[in-house]
């Protein structure tokens, strides 16, 4: 039996047209004959957008069944706001789909639910976050259906526990990075300054698991560093700020002191045990509330395009890249009146191989190795950077060369081994605190 009719249109009636890169993926999705493909779109390029328009056509025109998963609460509603018109269910938590040609779920909840399905009553299943499609509970999902083509969307194809995405996906679709964004003027510039809080990462614990440093180590390292964080945010930011915390402790106490120094409703404290997140979201949205401090969420799903400024207090692994990228995206969407998305990197500086504002052009930063008393001597805050002409820079400043181009297209990237940016008009911008 047929589907009722549903209502055409492209996500409401204002809805702008794709962009060249949203048709091209679009069309590809549309094209593709294979099992399994992996759309890698970084953060702020709108993959929603471009995975509900498929749905729309693979409903409408093919009359298909669609299965969107989700691995969190705000990632399965989230799609419904494209989809209106359109029949959806969703299966989560005490919600329960009926039937519906679409279907948007959690992974936990379904998981547990797939005797209520048909195994042939799926023909499409599109992953949101499809970097988490190695665990487990998605693979016994794709199994059960198995003869479903599936459509995984992630701004960070890198896990940090090395497992590949191979077992989930067989093939790359497309690739669209923050560089490209950047370029091509749908992602905000960047502008980045470092920090340093002199902390020492030398006794910290890697873990091959997660590809990153102990969490409970990260927490011992940085504890007593939420006053330095707090000048920092004080002195460099700007608008509406997302701070990610090293640890809980430390985020309760950086929001106490903002709330102390700049007003009681200054900053809120968001951790995964927060109740009223959703409340609180929302009033950072409307500028009642200008610093969310963050703790182990916020890194993924979440549209808050009014942010100007993103404070990294957690410090992450080279091996870790996709968690960094994540947690820089949420400054990266434009938003009226935004120049550009300014990172206060209060952790880059470290003898330990570290991420850095380099790793959003897709490039692992060298490991920063200076002696212990060249650490020390670093300032504070970036020092005002002085224009100079190529005739005065020294040819030993000359290195890195794929990294400093990347950077004189205005992302504004500082690292330690990188000591001068190139400008179109031939001058160099040399950059004051390396070493």
């Amino acid at each position: 039996m047929k589907n009722p009719p549903l209502q055409q249109g492209h996500d409401g009636p204002r809805a702008p047209p794709l962009r060249p890169y949203q048709a091209d993926t679009l069309q590809r999705m549309k094209s593709y004959e294979g099992n399994a493909a992996l759309c890698v779109i970084a953060t702020g390029l709108g993959k929603t957008r471009i995975f509900a328009e498929y749905i729309r056509c693979d409903v409408l025109e093919n009359d298909h069944h669609i299965l969107i998963l989700s691995h969190r609460e705000e990632l399965v509603i989230q799609p419904l706001e494209y989809l209106k018109g359109l029949p959806c269910g969703i299966e989560q938590g005490t919600t329960h789909a009926h039937g519906e040609p679409i279907i948007s779920a959690s992974v936990q909840s379904l998981v547990g639910r797939l005797d209520k399905y048909n195994p042939y009553s799926i023909d499409t299943i599109i992953i949101d976050e499809a970097h988490h499609s190695a665990a487990p509970t998605y693979r016994k999902i794709f199994e059960y259906f198995k003869n479903a083509v599936r459509f995984g969307f992630t701004a960070t194809a890198i896990r940090g526990d090395g497992v590949g995405l191979d077992v989930a996906f067989d093939d790359i679709l497309c690739e669209y990075n923050t560089l490209y964004g950047i370029e091509h003027g749908y992602l905000s510039p960047i502008e980045a300054c470092q920090v340093n809080l002199k902390y020492d990462l030398g006794t910290v614990q890697y873990r091959e698991d997660t590809g990153d440093y102990d969490a409970a180590d990260i927490a011992r390292v940085m504890s007593g560093t939420a006053a330095g964080i707090a000048e920092a945010y004080t002195s460099n930011a700007r608008g509406q700020t997302i701070i990610f915390a090293p640890s809980i402790e430390e985020g309760k106490n950086m929001t106490a002191l903002l709330n102390s120094q700049h007003g009681a409703s200054t900053a809120a404290f968001i951790d995964g045990t927060t109740q009223n997140r959703g409340r609180l979201l929302e009033a950072y949205r409307l500028g009642l509330i200008k610093v969310l401090v963050c703790y182990a969420v916020l890194t993924e799903g979440v549209d808050l395009p009014m942010t100007e400024t993103v404070l990294l207090a957690r410090p992450v692994a080279t091996t870790n890249v996709g968690l960094y990228a994540q947690m820089v995206g949420r400054g990266l969407r434009l938003h009226p009146g935004k120049s550009a998305c300014k990172i206060i990197d209060c952790v880059g500086i470290s003898r330990m191989p570290i991420c850095t504002a380099a790793t959003l052009i897709g490039e692992e930063p060298l490991a920063p190795k200076p002696k212990k008393e060249q650490v020390e001597k670093l300032p504070e805050e970036t020092e005002p950077i002085k224009v100079l002409t190529g005739a005065d820079i020294p040819d030993t400043w000359i290195q890195n060369q794929k990294e400093v181009d990347v950077m004189a297209l205005g992302e504004g990237v500082t690292t330690h081994d990188v000591a001068w940016i190139t400008l179109k008009d031939g001058g160099y911008i040399p950059v004051s605190y390396t070493h």
